[in-house]
């Protein structure tokens, strides 16, 4: 009989903030220079102490918490977050002082200042220091925003974005120091399979726990761990939701968007899966209800039947059950038989009805579009603002769309009693 080790570890974390975009960086390693928490800074020598908002900037010699926020214009969660840090600086200047830094160019970083809309309307005016290369070599990282909190000479936490709150700066402001979430876009140590399994007698060894601190996110992958020998079925830092829907994909392939009305929660609280916040809260439910999964097993399976052997995992240890079922919902059915058009639209071209139902569940404006034609022919879709508008083009290639109830596949997440 094949033994099973199952080893169940439970890290609870209390924090606040929210989840970030990433974005391209320039940082690919880490570097001997790098601080980490606790480290006290050097007195820097920066290139640009004095950056294009013309405020100089000593690192060292503040009585403030100084945030050095790093991102570059090509990084949207970067640039929709500097409302709320300017708010944030506007309130607490006598506490905080929040620093932008980028790899950019002044040039580059002037234009855009005085050309984007956004940053116009919003009036950005934070201190930037661009064109650096020396606080990225104490402070590397793959995906920005990038968050480094220095309080009393010291590096006091390296974060997502999104923790910069008023809360938590208030928080270290008083007492001198602060526990958030490590961000840590590079080390991802591989558990010692010899500590495990030293006596070699184990065919399958599960390592499950709550969001691990410092190890960067990972979504669900199935491949030959070389270190080990073992095949390892993983993911880090997730959340529910997500790692049940990457799962599902391997078992079966997604043929359409999973837009809200294909999901059914029987749970008490469906927050506990999804997050279901707006923009800039990710991060901060991802570390209160992220998950992690890795499972090493020493054969080797299709990717299927392990998926669905993962799945099984999953359920178990969240007594939960997710499977796809059937459900009434209003829907946009395509029909007819299609035939070329003798008309000459202009606008955008698809390939097929299947095409078209994606198109039109992207929108997300529409009840969930269903595909009964399933052709693959070249369909031009000019704009449209009504389903009467889109029959009539639709017509011309002897299809229509009828609005009706029907059953559709759902997703559901169901708790088990």
């Amino acid at each position: 009989m094949n033994k099973i080790y199952l080893m169940i570890t439970i890290t609870v974390f209390y924090c606040i903030s929210s989840i970030g975009a990433k974005a391209q960086s320039s940082y690919s390693t880490t570097s001997n220079k790098q601080l980490k928490v606790g480290d006290p800074i050097p007195i820097f020598n920066l290139i640009n102490p004095e950056n294009i908002m013309g405020k100089n900037v000593d690192l060292k010699n503040m009585d403030k918490v100084v945030l050095l926020d790093f991102f570059d214009t090509y990084c949207t969660a970067c640039i929709a977050s500097l409302p709320k840090l300017k708010k944030l600086q506007n309130e607490m200047s006598d506490k905080t002082q929040i620093i932008l830094v980028t790899w950019q160019d002044q040039k580059t970083i002037s234009k855009f200042w005085q050309t984007n809309a956004f940053i116009k309307e919003h009036r950005i005016d934070l201190p930037i220091l661009y064109a650096d290369t020396l606080l990225k070599s104490y402070f590397p990282h793959r995906s920005i925003p990038h968050a480094v909190w220095i309080f009393k000479e010291k590096v006091r936490a390296i974060t997502h974005s999104d923790f910069i709150t008023a809360e938590n700066v208030q928080s270290l402001y008083q007492q001198g120091d602060i526990k958030l979430p490590l961000k840590n876009d590079f080390v991802d140590e591989k558990p010692d399979m010899r500590s495990l399994d030293s006596a070699g007698i184990y065919n399958t060894i599960i390592r499950y726990s709550h969001f691990q601190d410092g190890r960067p996110a990972s979504s669900y992958k199935y491949q030959l761990d070389s270190l080990t020998g073992y095949y390892s079925s993983s993911f880090i830092n997730q959340p529910i939701f997500a790692a049940y829907t990457a799962i599902w994909s391997k078992i079966r392939k997604p043929e359409f968007l999973l837009k809200p009305e294909r999901l059914l929660w029987t749970v008490s609280d469906s927050n506990r899966y999804k997050n279901f916040g707006g923009p800039g809260t990710g991060q901060v439910w991802l570390s209160k209800n992220g998950i992690s999964y890795e499972r090493f097993d020493r054969n080797q399976r299709n990717d299927s039947i392990q998926a669905k052997i993962v799945l099984n995992d999953l359920n178990n240890l969240l007594n939960i059950d997710v499977k796809w079922t059937k459900r009434k919902r209003m829907a946009w059915v395509i029909k007819g038989k299609y035939k070329p058009s003798r008309e000459k639209l202009v606008g955008q071209s698809l390939e097929g009805t299947g095409v078209l139902a994606f198109i039109l569940d992207l929108a997300d404006k529409y009840p969930v579009a269903i595909d009964q034609v399933k052709i693959k022919d070249k369909i031009i879709l000019p704009e449209f603002g009504s389903l009467n508008d889109l029959n009539q083009i639709l017509g011309y290639y002897g299809l229509k769309i009828v609005e009706e109830e029907c059953l559709i596949d759902v997703l559901e997440f169901r708790e088990r009693n």
